[in-house]
Parts: structure tokens; C-alpha cells; sequence
């Protein structure tokens, strides 16, 4: 390939040799997020080409054993089966407000009519990477045990049931009989923490923000981990849906 030169750009600056300094130990669940570009460059001013982008994320070295162990102590589910099935779908109103300057603002609302009695509370605005497609959020009451469940719905009121969007079951529900959310490291520790570490273990460039409602960056693959979490907090806990 006479002609022709090879870089690799890091964070947007060009590498001085073909090695890749990783730097200190990471912090858990602050994993080091390296940008790199293959760039292909032409001689005598022929201009440049990128040729593949990729993220490289370099997790502290027992993350994996970590969230292992998490794995193996949750293998007993069976607190799951006492959760209420998530409703099927929503009804999701779109309303267009004129103001009274005659400017216009768009408002959306999601309802369930036959709510009383279910176990959930009403449906919420949802807009977060940690559950990137998810548009509403549905929270049950928390059982016996202090066990919760957690549904996610599209913009179209649809329960989704797949993917990182998707709901889960919580072994520490995050809020209490009122829908108001109540301090609880224990949710944070079971049910939220694993669950970013099965999403940055999977290769997702993500950090979690301080308060850990949210993500720096939308996930962009699920793999074997975010499955396995999926095995011990699932969206469908009965099976099934109202």
C-alpha cells in the first residue's frame, strides 16, 4: 500500500507510538473511556479518511468478580414472584397548549383507568439513558420484603420487555406506598449498581451520574452480563402481562 499511512487518534489526538498508555487504576464504576479513530492518511496532500471508530472501556480489574459474586448470591428469585404483572400497555394523550401570546407547547400524559387496586402507581415522564427508549415509567407499591417492580413504556404507551429500555424487578424498591422516593442505599447497592456494571462490563462507554439516575452517554450494546442481570431482576417476573 505504497502511498498510503496509518494513525490511530485517541480522544482527537494522534498517537506517538502503536502503544496505548491506560493510565492509573480505574475507580469502580468509573471506568477509564478511551475515543479512538483509525485514520487513513493519503501522500503528497491527498487528505485523510477515517476508517473505524470504536470506544475501548477499561473496567477496574474486579469489576468482573464483583458482579460475579452479585450474580451467584441472587440466584434464589423467588421473591419475584409475588411482584404485580405490568400492564400491557398505557394510554398516552398528546395535547397541544396555545398560550396567550400564541405560542404553542406540546404536553404529554400517560394514564391507566383501571390503576386502583393494581399494585402500581400512576405512569411517570421517563426520559434517561439508563433506560434509553423509555418515554414512561410505571413503580408498583412495594410487597412484603420491600420488593418493587419497575415497567417502561414506549412514546406509544407499549410495555417494553426487551433491551436496556426495559424495566426490571428491584429487590429494594425505591419508593414507598405514596410513590415518593425514599433514601435507600440498598437499592442503590442490589439492584442499581450491578446493573451499570453489567452495562460497562458489556463495552458501553458509560459513567453513571453522581446521584445514579441517569447515565453520561446512551448505551449502545447489550451482551452477556446485561442478560445475566436481566436473569436475577426480570421485566416480566410472572411471565406475563395485564
Amino acid at each position: 500500500m505504497t502511498g498510503i499511512d496509518i494513525r490511530w487518534e485517541v480522544d482527537g489526538t494522534k498517537l506517538k507510538s502503536s502503544e496505548l498508555v491506560l493510565g492509573d487504576e480505574p475507580a469502580d464504576l468509573k471506568p477509564r473511556i478511551f475515543r479512538i479513530k483509525m485514520v487513513r492518511v493519503y501522500a503528497a496532500g491527498g487528505g485523510t479518511e477515517v476508517w473505524d471508530r470504536l470506544f475501548l472501556v477499561v473496567n477496574r480489574h474486579d469489576t468482573k468478580s464483583v458482579f460475579d459474586k452479585w450474580y451467584d448470591d441472587n440466584a434464589d428469585i423467588g421473591w419475584t414472584t409475588n411482584l404485580p404483572a405490568p400492564f400491557a400497555s398505557i394510554t398516552v394523550e398528546v395535547k397541544t397548549n396555545l398560550n396567550w401570546w400564541g405560542s404553542t407547547s406540546i404536553s404529554t400524559n400517560a394514564s391507566v383507568t383501571n390503576l386502583a387496586g393494581s399494585g402500581w402507581h400512576p405512569p411517570d415522564p421517563k426520559k434517561t439513558y439508563m433506560h434509553h427508549d423509555a418515554r414512561f415509567e410505571m413503580r408498583s407499591h412495594p410487597i412484603t420484603g420491600g420488593h418493587g417492580h419497575q415497567a417502561c413504556y414506549d412514546a406509544e404507551g407499549v410495555l417494553i420487555t426487551n433491551g436496556i429500555a426495559a424495566g426490571s424487578a428491584d429487590l429494594w424498591a425505591p419508593y414507598n406506598s405514596w410513590n415518593i422516593p425514599y433514601p435507600n442505599d440498598n437499592h442503590l447497592k442490589h439492584d442499581v449498581k450491578p446493573f451499570i456494571r453489567a452495562l460497562q462490563l458489556d463495552g458501553n462507554p458509560v459513567h453513571p451520574t453522581d446521584i445514579y439516575r441517569n447515565l453520561t452517554r446512551p448505551c449502545i450494546h447489550k451482551g452477556k452480563n446485561t442478560d445475566k442481570y436481566v436473569e436475577r431482576r426480570p421485566v416480566l417476573p410472572k411471565g406475563g402481562k395485564k
